[in-house]
């Protein structure tokens, strides 16, 4: 990369500098790469979405008041042995502009020697002009097709690397579907201890306290704060599960509906067992499917979860 883009054209850095240094953003002043190699497991990356959102970033130099930002156009490139969890579990911000490539070849001592040998290095760099012509050549709609349409093997990167930062997206797949005109209310965090076990009230039909439960299975103990929870799934649900032209998922707000303020347009999984629920008591609301989901109730047909 370093090659393609010109030794003048690129800079280095590392998230803790980052984080520190005030007068960090300044090298990345007209570059068109941004490395940071030896990413480390966690990071605070309030910063980095700023220069990946295209927002303003200071230029500020030492011993000078004045008040500069520009704007970061380049591409920036992380690199690291295993994949990162960051201090932003909500917004899914890092997840829209990440592209994950894993490189899992690993080559003998002998492979490596053979293309020394050969001079593998050198026929490689002597590609790099047709590579940019090629490259060059492109029109938008085609640059645009390869990010928005990339191979199976990068989405599923992606989508490992994205339930490795957001475990919620986990509890997501696992727990709810995008069904129109369906909806699910969201519950309150009431913890029932009974026998040395834990539960929640409401777990198996409202979501705040199936996802409660699913944090206290999976080991989770940090889970999210109720607001943070919504706007997630809501957020979540919309860009990767709701069918194109669909309606979209919202919270209702204001005005109670069906009794409550629930989520539109999703459904909960039914609870077939306590298997796969952990082996909490029986809640006094139905751990199965109400009859009335997908039918009739009183003669009206009617979806949707109480």
């Amino acid at each position: 990369m370093e090659l393609l883009v010109g030794k003048k054209n690129w800079v280095s850095s590392d998230f803790r500098t980052l984080a520190k240094s005030q007068f960090e953003t300044r090298k990345f002043y007209n570059k068109r790469l941004l490395i940071f190699n030896e990413v480390p497991k966690h990071i605070d990356i309030q910063t980095f979405l700023n220069i990946t959102g295209r927002d303003g970033i200071r230029y500020e130099l030492k011993g000078k008041n004045d008040d500069l930002s520009f704007v970061y156009k380049g591409v920036i490139a992380l690199t690291s042995n295993e994949f990162f969890t960051t201090n932003d579990q909500s917004s899914s911000a890092i997840e829209r502009r990440r592209r994950t490539v894993v490189f899992d070849k690993v080559f003998t001592e002998d492979e490596k020697k053979r293309w020394s040998d050969i001079g593998g290095f050198e026929q490689l760099t002597a590609e790099i002009p047709g590579v940019v012509n090629w490259a060059l050549g492109m029109t938008r709609a085609e640059v645009s097709d390869v990010f928005h349409s990339p191979p199976e093997k990068v989405k599923e990167a992606n989508q490992k690397a994205e339930r490795t930062n957001a475990p919620i997206v986990d509890f997501i797949h696992s727990n709810v579907v995008y069904e129109e005109n369906s909806y699910v209310h969201i519950g309150v965090k009431n913890p029932i201890n009974e026998n040395g076990e834990r539960y929640y009230s409401g777990e198996n039909v409202r979501l705040y306290p199936r996802y409660l439960s699913w944090c206290d299975r999976e080991g989770r103990k940090r889970p999210m704060a109720k607001s943070a929870f919504i706007e997630t799934v809501v957020n979540y649900i919309n860009s990767k599960l709701v069918p194109q032209g669909e309606a979209e998922v919202y919270h209702v707000k204001g005005r109670k509906l069906h009794g409550g303020y629930p989520i539109m347009n999703i459904r909960l999984l039914p609870v077939v067992n306590d298997e796969e629920v952990g082996t909490s008591p029986p809640s006094k609301e139905s751990s199965l499917s109400l009859p009335w989901q997908q039918g009739e109730r009183n003669g009206i047909p009617f979806k949707g979860q109480f």
